[in-house]
């Protein structure tokens, strides 16, 4: 294998462990055990080895961290006798877990590694460390908070650990064999298996970590080991870089802060962004006795007007973090324009950007505001500042690309989006084989394949190009479950079970704690007639869980077996409560209107169930919870709108030339949009998302009242056990009113009226076509039926009653060659029809 192809495979690898180190989930143990297995295939043996360790270590640690992060090593002074006598325990609990087992075979694994392997010998002598040290290795996944600087100072006592013999016999080891110059991957040279591991890129951050602690009180000495090693620092995995740039900044003067931020040589964004606040609030009370200042310009301790300049600055940076103090900016910004007496527009903004941090060369802040963004779901502004300023800037830079597509393919359901981010890879990028690249261009593809208005060869021609793609990242790489779970996607939607089955194995394998892989499981089971295997991952999936969606998909599961009798009646009285108590937890309004939206959704679920029971009268009860509940939702949207039309007229003094209002939480969103769309003013992207949901939400309540009629039509109904719920009458505005005059024989005429509706909001919708197909036949219009079934089979070739609809109404026009490939078709998609139902809810 040549140099460049295996320095690009180890570069991919590194990305990899550093993802692993730095997660968020639970399971990086697992990740990195998977990794160790890698690393023998890419001819690693010796990481492979230390990343084993590492492993069990890290799963020792946490499994064990009540009693390992409170054995005595905390720098703890209380000398009140109950935290004297806690203290005593914990060391004695500490005492009970090197008795443990499983702490003896790591002990006895980790000096194997020492004694046995010269190469790894110092990495072995870091995780003998590591058990009586903890926080040196547990990461934000294993923390209360993610990165929490409480737990670190908490854990370190400086002393204690320097102390420490194998401390100062590793820190001698780096000082005498590293070389920063010739460090492999940053020259362009792979990682080398028979060199000493501890001097390479996985494990340097030892080096780092170990000099920063044995010079805590020597600025100097940390000011020039992080100037003169920026290369290889900001090439760390996350976690270990967060507690590096922590343990050096913390300490670090104001002053030697502010150069470091704007030399842009801060590469965690959440140190950056506990500096930039620490900064802008030291600016901010600077000479007035830390009390906020007014906008006052005859106070005599008046900030002057560089600093103000500088405080905004900083405060505008680090709104691309989620703890920026919303209340101050907004007092800064007020206070600036009336102190300034200049209004704090876009223009001003961006003579900001140049006077301190000269925009042309800040590709890296923009990339991270585009991030932010995503965060708060303005996704179409996301794109724009990665394609209108960031490309500009880098047009290399394969990062950009790469989110561009992301965004695309989960953030941005129009077609146009993707169709860009596609063209950029592929004309900058075609003969690259990245696994990255390939991966989302694989989820792409996969995208295409799922929309609307494909005909059946295109369908196929997007499934196979996404196959494709994805299938090169599994040759690549065998132990990554997303590449897995994607792939057993594509399998089933090109109906191979078999494969399909295989993946989705590999992927549980890999990590079975994601539940979304079991729920998939679950389903392919009941696909495949294997409805024990299906009941028993459901009953697995909902041990201990309040999921509501899992809940309503096990009982539609169950209607569909006829095996309702294994759900008791308490089980429906806690679904109800949890739906009651759905909204309680989110606080956060932009969060609240989506949640507020899947609430709506849940309660047309659960209308749609009952419905199947035939239990008409409780169907239309849940379906009318979910109406009410989606008009208090549309009266709040509106009253908002009113609200800010109203602000807008009585604060005509606070508008600048743009009309943009100052002190609005968005200000600085809004000026953003301003510049990548030249100065015109747009829709509010969140206002957007809203009306466009809310129309798919009308639909959906439109629909399931369409089936809950046509089943009325359709079933045989003692009128006095019916419906005693009204339903909404069909109005072309979609409001919901109230008709008490509806005939028995009108109802799948009054079902008609409500598809058409539902089509009217979601004209793309293939079930609502089949619907609509299915009633026309119902009521002996051929042509009608034939028309939208065929619109809904053409959006949806896996939909088997369409098909099944067509052959009858072939069959009956004595079409019976076309009748018997319709039925045939029906047949071989039949049992997509539960993956249809229960997955796609």
């Amino acid at each position: 294998m040549s140099t460049n192809r295996k320095v690009i495979l180890h570069q991919q690898f590194l990305d990899e462990l550093n993802q692993a180190r730095s997660s968020s989930n639970n399971n990086n143990d697992k990740q990195l055990l998977n990794l160790s297995k890698k690393a023998i295939e890419l001819g690693l043996n010796n990481l492979s080895e230390c990343l084993s360790i590492e492993s069990q270590l890290l799963s020792f640690l946490k499994n064990n961290q009540s009693s390992l992060t409170n054995n005595g090593n905390h720098s703890t002074t209380n000398s009140n006798t109950s935290d004297n006598k806690e203290i005593t325990n914990n060391g004695n609990n500490m005492k009970d877990i090197t008795k443990n087992k499983e702490y003896i075979e790591l002990e006895n694994k980790i000096n194997k590694l020492i004694n046995n392997n010269n190469n790894c010998s110092i990495i072995g002598e870091y995780f003998k460390i590591c058990l009586n040290f903890p926080f040196l290795m547990l990461n934000s996944s294993n923390l209360s908070n993610i990165y929490n600087t409480d737990y670190l100072e908490q854990s370190l006592n400086y002393k204690k650990l320097i102390d420490n013999n194998n401390f100062t016999k590793i820190l001698n080891s780096y000082n005498n064999n590293i070389n920063i110059n010739n460090i492999d991957i940053l020259n362009n040279q792979p990682l080398n298996n028979n060199s000493l591991q501890h001097l390479q890129l996985p494990y340097i951050f030892i080096y780092f970590l170990f000099f920063i602690i044995f010079n805590e009180n020597n600025t100097e000495n940390l000011i020039n080991l992080y100037k003169n090693n920026i290369n290889i620092i900001k090439k760390i995995d996350f976690y270990n870089l967060f507690k590096i740039e922590y343990f050096i900044f913390k300490s670090l003067n104001i002053e030697i802060v502010k150069e470091f931020i704007l030399q842009k040589l801060i590469f965690h964004p959440i140190i950056k962004s506990l500096l930039f606040e620490k900064y802008a609030n030291y600016l901010y009370y600077l000479n007035n006795n830390n009390e906020i200042l007014l906008p006052n310009k005859e106070n005599n301790n008046i900030i002057p007007d560089k600093s103000l300049e500088e405080i905004l600055l900083f405060y505008l940076i680090s709104l691309q973090y989620d703890n920026l103090n919303k209340k101050i900016f907004n007092e800064m910004i007020l206070y600036l324009s009336n102190y300034l007496n200049k209004n704090i527009n876009i223009e001003y903004i961006k003579y900001l950007y140049d006077k301190y941090i000269i925009i042309n060369n800040n590709e890296y802040f923009w990339y991270e505001y585009s991030i932010l963004l995503n965060k708060f779901n303005l996704n179409e502004s996301s794109f724009k500042i990665i394609e209108n300023i960031c490309l500009k800037l880098n047009l290399n830079n394969i990062n950009y690309y790469i989110y561009l597509l992301k965004l695309s393919i989960f953030n941005l359901n129009d077609l146009n989006y993707l169709n860009k981010s596609i063209n950029y890879i592929l004309n900058k990028f075609k003969n690259k084989n990245y696994i990255q690249l390939n991966y989302y261009l694989g989820l792409g593809y996969l995208k295409y394949s799922l929309q609307n208005n494909n005909t059946n060869i295109e369908r196929n021609n997007y499934l196979n190009k996404s196959l494709e793609y994805l299938l090169k990242c599994y040759n690549l790489d065998k132990y990554n479950d997303k590449i897995c779970f994607y792939l057993s996607n594509i399998y089933i939607y090109k109906n191979d079970f078999k494969n399909s089955f295989f993946y989705i194995k590999k992927c549980l394998q890999l990590n079975n704690l994601d539940k979304k892989y079991l729920l998939f499981c679950a389903i392919l089971f009941c696909c495949n007639d294997q409805y024990l295997e299906s009941i028993k991952i459901f009953q697995l999936l909902l041990l201990n869980n309040k999921n509501i969606k899992y809940k309503i998909i096990y009982i539609k599961l169950l209607e569909y077996l006829k095996m309702d009798y294994l759900i008791n009646l308490d089980f429906y009285d806690n679904l109800l409560l949890d739906l009651d108590n759905y909204l309680l937890k989110f606080k956060n309004n932009n969060n609240l209107k989506r949640k507020q939206l899947k609430l709506i959704k849940y309660y047309c679920y659960l209308s749609d169930i009952f419905r199947i029971k035939k239990l008409f009268d409780d169907a239309l009860k849940y379906l009318d919870i979910a109406k009410r509940y989606f008009l208090d939702l549309m009266d709040q949207f509106n009253n908002n709108n009113n609200n800010t039309d109203n602000n807008t007229i009585n604060n005509n003094n606070l508008m600048n030339d743009n009309n943009i209002m100052i002190g609005n939480n968005d200000n600085l969103l809004n000026m953003i949009n301003l510049l990548l769309n030249n100065g015109k003013e747009t829709f509010d992207e969140t206002d957007h998302y809203f009306h466009q949901e809310s129309k798919r939400i009308s639909a959906l309540l439109y629909y399931y009242q369409g089936l809950i009629y046509q089943d009325l039509g359709t079933t045989t109904i003692d009128t006095n056990n019916t419906v005693v719920n009204n339903p909404m009458n069909s109005q072309p505005n979609n409001t919901i009113n109230i008709d008490n005059n509806i005939e028995n024989n009108n109802y799948l005429k009054d079902a008609l009226q409500y598809f058409e509706l539902a089509l009217m909001n979601d004209q793309s919708n293939s079930k609502i076509m089949i619907q609509l197909g299915i009633n026309y036949y119902l009521q002996h219009h051929y042509n009608m039926s034939k028309y939208y079934l065929l619109q809904g089979i053409r959006n949806n070739p896996n939909h088997s009653l369409g098909w099944y609809y067509l052959g009858k109404i072939t069959s009956e026009e004595e079409n019976i060659e076309s009748a018997c490939e319709y039925y045939n078709n029906s047949l071989q998609v039949e049992k997509l029809n539960v993956f249809n139902d229960l997955l796609l809810l």
